[in-house]
């Protein structure tokens, strides 16, 4: 027999609260055969940009099919919808309050708003949809139920995006951008919203906060244990980082700090 879908697990809860038990004891009671998987609880409270980073940066590595439930809501209980959303053949489910905006520029073909109604029985708290509907649609999706028993359609262009700056072109001659740190790694790197594709085909000088890196380097050793340096991450966007240190303690750094890159002449 074929075994379920995995069901993926991302938030801003912490590991020292009931939380993801809660949301793991829902999944299993509806389907005690349930594969799981914890993408992280680590995500800063509410910094929805960076759960939006984390799970685009992961989510397409695991086996199609599968169902993806993230909640970094600070919205929980207005009238932001709840969100079971279907891209590049997984599923999705979460608030919509941006977290889930990347898909709309990869391969999103369906939207639904949940339904409470569709769901088991139980108190639908103004706190915890994690436990109260999303964890439940994971799981009675992975269960075999069709996506539209859950709830009704919505237009695919009304689906939140994050209100987050992209780069912006400040010069065309030398070219130059300027963009901000949309993440801090375990590692304190500070990865920024500047694709590597922008930086093709010339030498790019980076400034972050007013201080002067210089070239984009390849790797960590190219300078100095201790000294900072901009590089490609694995995630193709440039990141900011101190060589066997920590990027977010030399700039105490925060998201949001501004980067800048400017071609050589």
């Amino acid at each position: 027999m074929k075994p379920p879908p995995l069901i993926t697990l991302m938030s801003d809860f912490g590991s020292r609260d009931s939380y993801v038990a809660a949301m793991k004891g829902v999944i299993l009671t509806i389907l005690p055969n349930a594969r799981i998987v914890d993408i992280t609880h680590d995500i800063p409270p509410f910094a929805i940009a960076s759960a939006a980073y984390t799970l685009k940066n992961c989510c397409f590595d695991f086996p199609k099919e599968s169902i993806h439930v993230a909640v970094v809501d600070p919205g929980v209980g207005s009238e932001r919808r709840p969100l079971l959303l279907q891209a590049a053949e997984h599923t999705f489910i979460g608030p919509d309050n941006g977290l889930f905006g990347f898909l709309t520029e990869i391969d999103l073909n369906s939207a639904m708003e949940i339904d409470a109604a569709a769901l088991p029985n139980r108190t639908l708290s103004s706190t915890f949809h994690g436990r109260d509907l999303f964890a439940p649609a994971a799981a009675l999706l992975a269960k075999g139920k069709a996506i539209g028993e859950l709830g009704s359609p919505v237009p695919l262009e009304s689906i939140h995006l994050l209100e987050q700056a992209k780069p912006k072109l400040t010069a065309s001659s030398p070219k130059a951008y300027s963009g901000e740190t949309v993440h801090i790694d375990r590692f304190g790197n500070l990865i920024t919203n500047i694709d590597a594709k922008l930086l093709q085909g010339d030498c790019w000088q980076v400034a972050v906060e007013g201080v002067q890196l210089g070239p984009v380097r390849r790797c960590y050793q190219d300078v100095p244990k201790g000294d900072p340096l901009a590089l490609i991450g694995s995630s193709g966007y440039l990141e900011i980082a101190v060589h066997a240190g920590s990027a977010s303690d030399f700039f105490r750094g925060k998201l949001g700090a501004m980067v800048y890159v400017k071609a050589e002449q």
